[in-house]
């Protein structure tokens, strides 16, 4: 009897300790499964680090391709329609900011309309340790007035899209489409630095957990290599590069 009873208790107290090592492992399930998903969303603060990176010159964002389409307008060594192209290839550092591009562009100048127009396409990669990491591709079309003007007049279509990983808060990593338009830009023929104006910028981008983010917005030319950024009407940033 007493061994029966034992045996009873003994079987017991298995069934006690199985129970708690399946709850220990579905509690570990659980904590791992949400590890797993962390990071995986995308937030405004995301997105407007990507529109950031599409403007800053360490990452090659249109103030660097602005600067780079001023220097082509000051050299004035084009002919009437014809077409003229330059391939750029390279890597550097500003700052602790790493960087590598290969850049395709493109000079037509409009004798009729006193328009230079060029444009570009090409690949980026960089690394800015307090910001992003990231590989995309961009394109872009800048028509140039003024030329005889004190300032350029510039028309701006700028996309870059790629995949970027966050060096802050959640460390998310998430691809991103950045769109970049604007009319009559004044640019400095000795800076190649936005003077003024405002552009209208979208971004469209999705999480590795499939959160998905739409935004609409501007980003305002203050001069001094300074802008703001305003998302959805009420979120804001302010750059400086």
């Amino acid at each position: 009897m007493k061994v029966t009873q034992m045996l009873f208790q003994g079987r017991q107290v298995q069934a006690l300790l199985c129970a708690a090592c399946f709850a220990l492992l579905l509690t570990s399930c659980k904590k791992n499964e949400s590890e797993a998903t962390a990071g995986t969303e995308i937030t405004t603060d995301d997105a407007a680090d990507m529109i950031q990176t599409a403007v800053n010159p360490e990452t090659l964002g249109i103030t660097a391709q602005m600067r780079t389409t001023t220097v082509y307008s000051n050299a004035r060594n084009f002919q009437c329609s014809i077409e003229s192209d330059t391939t750029a290839t390279g890597q550097g550092t500003v700052g602790a900011a790493t960087y590598s591009y290969y850049f395709n562009w493109a000079r037509l100048y409009k004798c009729d309309l006193q328009t230079l127009v060029i444009s570009y396409n090409g690949n980026t990669s960089y690394d800015v340790p307090l910001l992003l990491s990231g590989t995309d591709t961009s394109f872009a079309t800048f028509t140039v007035t003024g030329l005889k003007d004190t300032s350029y007049k510039m028309d701006a279509t700028y996309e870059r899209f790629g995949t970027h990983t966050s060096h802050l808060r959640n460390k998310n990593t998430f691809n991103g489409h950045t769109t970049i338009t604007a009319k009559a830009l004044p640019v400095s023929k000795i800076t190649g630095e936005i003077e003024s104006g405002t552009a209208a910028v979208t971004f469209t981008g999705a999480g590795t957990g499939g959160t998905k983010v739409n935004l609409t917005g501007t980003l305002t030319f203050t001069g001094n290599k300074k802008g703001v950024l305003v998302l959805g009407g009420n979120y804001t940033r302010n750059l400086s590069w």
